[in-house]
């Protein structure tokens, strides 16, 4: 499901128990490991993500995993987002996640950036310039290859270049976005 994420009901066997404020990401993929929440009784609490799905309606759990995650990324609403120059862009507002990973981050003002854009991140986002290849798309099923990245990186470029089999790979990916701008 692909859809916004920060504000989502935090749902068990279909039963709201709070809402998702912040999430946790593997430092090497989009991928969410944990969510942080405001649970209905008005606590907070980090949640494991392991066996959670995305729907319409919130996030569905089965049952709720305290953690406490280490060696992640840590996002929430109104981190400041600037590009390698320093030049403000906005304020995180919210994510687009598909299959459990991060596609955008979404400003306040709705401008989206790609993940895989993101250069460093603390207290801000810090953006790399816009690029012109399909870096951090999702790689098509029949080219992943077992222990490695399913997003197409420097290195599958570089081998589709060896092997002359650019324009095949290209070809066989989802439309993607130039210049970030849907």
């Amino acid at each position: 499901m692909k859809g916004l994420f920060f504000g989502k009901p935090l749902l068990v066997n279909n039963e709201p128990k709070g809402e998702i404020t912040g999430v946790y990401l593997s430092k090497k993929y989009p991928e969410i490991k944990a969510v942080r929440c405001r649970l209905t009784a008005g606590e907070t609490a980090c949640v494991s993500w392991v066996g959670a799905r995305i729907e319409d309606n919130g996030a569905c759990f089965q049952r709720l995993r305290a953690t406490l995650p280490q060696n992640f990324i840590k996002l929430s609403r109104g981190l400041p987002i600037y590009d390698e120059k320093g030049a403000l862009l906005g304020v995180l507002n919210d994510l687009i996640v598909q299959n459990n990973m991060v596609l955008f981050f979404v400003t306040q003002e709705g401008n989206r950036y790609p993940y895989s854009m993101l250069k460093a991140v603390k207290d801000a986002l810090i953006l790399r310039k816009k690029t012109v290849f399909p870096l951090g798309e999702p790689l098509p099923a029949p080219l992943q290859r077992k222990n490695a990245s399913p997003f197409v990186s420097k290195r599958t470029l570089e081998n589709a270049v060896k092997k002359g089999e650019l324009i095949q790979l290209t070809l066989s990916l989802s439309p993607f976005d130039f210049f970030g701008a849907i």
